[in-house]
């Protein structure tokens, strides 16, 4: 599991939907939670991306294809 925050984890749910696992600690309505993603290649490439500058539509370009597949190897 690798951390991220919460932009991260919006772009990354945007591009590639349900298929990526994303959990947040302290389910409850508090400023302690914490963002946690799953470290599945293309997840791990669009979210090197994503800090590096591009923006989520061009990932969802690249990324789209790997949406609704439950394992990526």
């Amino acid at each position: 599991m690798i951390l991220i925050n919460k932009q991260e984890a919006g772009m990354i749910r945007q591009v590639f939907g349900e298929s990526v696992h994303i959990r947040r600690t302290c389910p409850q309505k508090t400023n302690r939670h914490r963002y946690h993603m799953e470290e599945s290649p293309w997840a791990m490439k669009a979210l090197e991306g994503f800090r590096s500058g591009a923006n989520v539509d061009s990932l969802k370009k690249s990324y789209g294809r790997y949406r609704n597949q439950s394992r990526f190897y």
